[in-house]
């Protein structure tokens, strides 16, 4: 018997050996093992995908897992609802309780499922009162962002970093609010702002006169309508 225990054992922490070594080959996780019983820490260098954002709503467990940084379709993202709690990532259970607190209390919007319950012959005869199906359970996006803003949250992937050569949007043609004098007048003051042996003044007035069509300041012949000109120089100049 205790033969048969012990063979158990060994077969058991070589089927967690090879998953250990799985993950860390594929380069998912950094995973610091500990003797068995004791919790493994993680560290997280999964990319997440971003096709993820083309989705408005989540289920608990995928938004949980966003939030700290996992993407619920990786290895360890798909298993660890079957781990023990302490062997899941760090983070997630938090993430995932606070998540369905929010979802509970309506301050996220979303739908709530509760668990099946069964009976002893395994028939499902209802639910159980309060609890919440991570996987059926689902979340808004924008109202989930809108509550980790409210908690304090302005990184991970929820909140994505523009890039370093993105367009203000004071500069941006598309933009709803964009206004074509001011865009010429930033544009004008920086790149004259090197300007040699020419005043300030007309260094701005030679550069809005060449690129008057592309701000609206020019008439309808495509003539630099000076009057404009004179006014966004004003605004631009700074002697």
């Amino acid at each position: 018997m205790a033969h048969t225990i012990g063979a158990s054992v060994d077969a058991a922490r070589r089927q967690a050996g090879v998953f250990c070594e799985r993950v860390q080959r594929r380069g998912a996780w950094n995973v610091v093992s500990r003797p068995c019983g004791e919790q493994m820490l993680y560290e997280n260098e999964v990319e997440i995908s971003n096709y993820w954002r083309l989705c408005d709503s989540l289920s608990v467990r995928q938004a949980a897992l966003l939030v700290i940084g996992e993407d619920p379709a990786s290895e360890v993202g798909t298993y660890c609802e079957s781990w023990r709690p302490s062997d899941r990532p760090r983070g997630y259970e938090a993430a995932k309780q606070g998540i369905g607190n929010a979802l509970s209390l309506g301050t996220i919007e979303g739908r709530q499922v509760e668990q099946p319950q069964f009976d002893p012959v395994g028939t499902q005869v209802g639910t159980i009162p309060g609890s919440l199906d991570v996987d059926l359970s689902t979340v808004d996006r924008h109202s989930l962002v809108k509550w980790l803003t409210r908690r304090g949250f302005r990184s991970g992937f929820f909140f994505p970093e523009a890039p370093a050569s993105a367009v203000p949007g004071y500069l941006d043609p598309l933009n709803e609010r964009y206004a074509p004098k001011l865009a010429a007048a930033v544009e004008a003051w920086l790149a004259t702002g090197g300007s040699i042996g020419k005043p300030p003044r007309q260094a701005l007035v030679i550069w809005l006169r060449e690129h008057a069509v592309k701000f609206g300041l020019s008439d309808a012949e495509g003539m630099p309508n000076e009057a404009e000109i004179d006014q966004t120089a004003t605004v631009a100049v700074w002697q």
